[in-house]
């Protein structure tokens, strides 16, 4: 499950920054992390969900363009149908 989220994120970089190096490694269960050049941005265990596409998107357009880059804490809502 978090693979495929990984690899739906991924491919969203790699479309607007196809110069970005975009890795997966497995980690612990539960875990989802995303950092930038070894900045921790985001964390499934620190916020209890996962991030929105844009919001880490804006964070590598920070980088790209010299800017602060920031941590993204606003996660997605979960509905149960």
């Amino acid at each position: 499950y978090y693979r495929s989220r990984y690899l739906k994120l991924a491919k969203i970089i790699k479309q607007q920054f196809p110069d970005a190096k975009v890795s997966g490694p497995v980690g612990t269960k539960d875990s989802f992390e995303i950092k930038i050049n070894g900045q921790l941005i985001f964390s499934k265990l620190e916020s209890g969900g996962f991030p929105h596409s844009e919001d880490i998107l804006q964070q590598v357009r920070n980088e790209y363009n010299g800017a602060e880059v920031e941590k993204v804490t606003q996660v997605q809502s979960c509905t149960i149908q």
